[in-house]
């Protein structure tokens, strides 16, 4: 909901879209790591059942949202279609970031721009699964997590130049190698972090944890509700600690501390659930209503958000769950990864939900 929100320009959130977006990068890579070494020797067929159940997750819900674009361009913004083969063709080969930056001068924006991360998502995941069935020692495994760390920072070091540097900053934003760093924390997480302690963790210890939690979850609101010039300090250092918090936050919930009693209680598990759709359709009828300048209208707003979770909902329910496979996570405190990219969610949203009730109606 922070990328939704936020992608409106909306007053409330002015650095939500980017800072949700971090949190999924650090999240997918913690997520890719686990699932991939849930059996101590990574495997061929290991990575090629991983990379199936993958596709199975991601495609249908894709297509379905593929297919929507295609239809309301043909009947009601033929001005892009010209641009709408190129786009599809690049956002299903997996290189829509690049494809972003190549057509960045184009004069109206495309209505597939927001896959630049599903792209960037796909493209690290897959070097990172062939980097694991390659590095299979214990000694391997602690050399990657060092080259992750000074890759993490060479990434965002990156970034802060191209942003200050680029003639064209879709480069500096969209590139995959400067946007690697949120990615590479979470898989040096993934490396890193013993599974929890059979019975729980002593009390002491569990509330130390949640204070940590805390804060870090704390962190997370104040990068959402940063005032003017988000996009400058996110993009010359703030990203990576945003990465950092986000990596404290599912650090604390893998370990067992809970933080998501008070978000669970607002329904944000239901949110969590259809992040991926919603993700998939903000952008889209964003540009349907006019852009984010229109958007920022309250009576549009409210369309605009009803729009966006009507869809997500009918696509988690008739596509994704169906066809993508996906499952209803429990509530029983089973920590699990489905369990942990859903309360890592929750959380994000809560964060998002907090800083628009802090903050106030939207700037003019």
């Amino acid at each position: 909901m922070a990328v939704v929100v936020g992608a409106t320009g909306h007053g409330a959130i002015p650095a939500g879209a980017a800072v949700g977006l971090e949190i999924f990068f650090v999240l997918s890579g913690y997520l890719t790591v686990r699932l991939l070494v849930a059996h101590e020797q990574v495997s061929l067929a290991h990575v090629a059942r991983f990379v199936g159940r993958r596709a199975r997750r991601v495609l249908p819900a894709l297509l379905t949202m593929l297919g929507g674009v295609s239809l309301l361009v043909l009947t009601a913004r033929p001005d892009v279609l010209e641009r709408l083969g190129p786009d599809i063709r690049a956002t299903l080969v997996g290189a829509g970031n690049w494809h972003l930056v190549r057509y960045t001068s184009a004069s109206a924006p495309s209505f597939l721009e927001h896959l630049w991360a599903l792209a960037v998502g796909a493209q690290l995941t897959l070097v990172v699964a062939v980097v694991l069935l390659v590095v299979r020692s214990r000694r391997g495994r602690a050399v990657l997590r060092l080259a992750g760390l000074v890759l993490a920072v060479g990434s965002a070091v990156a970034l802060a130049m191209l942003s200050m540097t680029a003639a064209v900053p879709e480069r500096a934003l969209y590139g995959t190698d400067t946007r690697a760093a949120g990615m590479l924390l979470g898989v040096v997480l993934g490396l890193s972090l013993r599974p929890p302690l059979e019975g729980g963790l002593p009390p002491p210890r569990a509330r130390r944890l949640q204070v940590l939690g805390l804060v870090a979850f704390v962190g997370l609101l104040a990068a959402m509700t940063f005032g003017g010039g988000a996009l400058v300090w996110l993009t010359r250092g703030g990203l990576l600690v945003v990465d950092v918090l986000a990596v404290i936050v599912i650090a604390v919930i893998v370990r067992g501390a809970r933080l998501d009693g008070m978000l669970g209680a607002v329904g944000l598990r239901w949110i969590g659930v259809r992040s991926y759709a919603l993700y998939l359709w903000h952008w889209p009828v964003l540009l349907a209503l006019g852009g984010p300048a229109t958007v920022r209208q309250p009576v549009v707003t409210a369309v605009y958000v009803v729009a966006v979770v009507v869809l997500a909902d009918l696509t988690y329910r008739f596509v994704e769950i169906p066809l993508g496979g996906a499952r209803h996570v429990p509530s029983n405190g089973t920590i699990g990864a489905p369990a942990i990219a859903v309360r890592t969610t929750a959380i994000a949203c809560g964060s998002a939900s907090a800083a628009a009730l802090l903050t106030g109606p939207p700037q003019a």
